[in-house]
């Protein structure tokens, strides 16, 4: 897992997942543009600019109204994608609507889950409902409670759920793999599909080359060079810094009070959520948990790289100039530092791999919300 996370960079999701879970996120904000992209928190997020490339949001609403050339990141409880969307989106939320053309592919998460309009990549995600109506030009891989298909798809149709329905314009040009608890067998009219190229399996079968591969592939678009790589680790995690000042005070304090501590609590951490993809995945109405659950214990293993690399920056920072970061400036040089200096110890041959676990189990174990840090004097040295 912890090469999966070096390998790809699930930042977008990632970076804001954790955040959104922390009530001091929900402040109103304005947008940011850093070059033509564009990042936003806040209660509403209504995106209207011009010449917009990539866009990283974390609201409780979000309408896209301007169309942007690169991709959309977004996590929201109501996602909006009202204009078209120059490369691919990748959407958590209670309700998300893609309403507007999206170029390449679409990885969303949520409740309900609603596809009017075209897709020129595959469709991936998991929902409770989900309705797709618009041109599919890839594959479709989807798990849900309830899916319902009016379209065409030219792609590969993959699809965990006991409940699907088809409206008079579905029709599937590739293979239809279903997977059901019981292999129960659907009433597919003719004019979907060929009842020949419909593959029924089990859903202990459902972690397979169908969806397992494109997963790691839909990753794959998010994987960028090394520079590139470490910019947006700075950014996001200066982001996370800057707007959980409090919380990443604690948070470096249990770090640096209790080394031991803070490695154990990372390792219980990821061992229970890497546990619960196991142990939800062994009944067919937990297959939709446990994979939140995957998708989560790869966020979290990405966050806990990029906040044990601030930590060290930031220990680095307070023993050159005698205090902690405190403006913006300071939290992006610190940053800076602790990235550079995270790449640089993780690539000492041998020691390389268990020296980025430790980075990785040091910022998770800080992160557990359970731990409790004494607070210390304005004379102390740490937090």
């Amino acid at each position: 897992m912890i090469t999966l996370a070096k390998k790809y960079n699930f930042l977008s999701i990632g970076a804001l997942l954790i955040v959104l879970v922390s009530p001091w996120t929900m402040a109103e904000g304005s947008p940011d543009l850093l070059g033509n992209d564009l990042f936003t928190a806040g209660d509403k997020a209504s995106i209207n600019s011009r010449g917009v490339d990539d866009i990283f949001v974390l609201a409780r609403e979000l309408d896209l109204n301007q169309a942007a050339s690169g991709s959309v990141h977004a996590i929201a409880t109501d996602v909006n994608i009202n204009a078209n969307v120059g490369n691919s989106v990748y959407a958590v939320g209670d309700r998300v609507s893609i309403n507007a053309k999206v170029a390449q592919d679409v990885l969303i998460f949520g409740k309900t889950l609603t596809i009017d309009s075209n897709i020129g990549g595959d469709l991936r995600g998991v929902g409770d409902s989900i309705k797709i109506d618009g041109l599919v030009a890839g594959d479709i891989q989807f798990a849900g409670q309830r899916i319902s298909l009016n379209s065409l798809v030219e792609g590969t149709v993959a699809l965990a759920t006991d409940n699907i329905s088809f409206g008079p314009t579905a029709h599937i040009n590739g293979d239809l793999i279903l997977y059901s608890e019981h292999s129960t067998r659907f009433n597919i009219p003719v004019s979907v599909i060929n009842p020949n190229r419909i593959i029924y399996r089990s859903t202990h079968q459902m972690f397979d080359n169908e969806f397992i591969e494109p997963a790691e592939n839909n990753l794959d678009v998010l994987s960028m060079g090394i520079f590139y790589k470490l910019l947006v680790a700075i950014l996001m995690t200066s982001m996370i810094v800057i707007m959980a000042k409090n919380a990443s005070r604690s948070a470096y304090g249990r770090a640096w009070n209790g080394v031991w501590s803070s490695l154990g609590y990372g390792f219980i951490g990821l061992a229970l959520l890497s546990g619960g993809i196991i142990v939800s995945a062994i009944t067919f109405i937990g297959i939709p948990i446990s994979i939140l659950l995957a998708v989560a214990t790869v966020v979290v293993i990405i966050l806990g790289y990029w906040m044990g690399s601030y930590f060290i920056g930031a220990r680095i920072w307070l023993a050159t100039r005698g205090e902690l970061p405190s403006s913006t400036l300071m939290v992006l040089l610190t940053a800076t530092i602790g990235a550079l200096s995270a790449e640089l110890i993780t690539s000492v041959p041998y020691i390389g791999w268990w020296l980025t676990i430790a980075i990785t189990l040091l910022g998770v174990g800080a992160l557990s919300p359970w731990r409790a840090v004494r607070v210390r004097g304005a004379g102390d040295t740490d937090y």
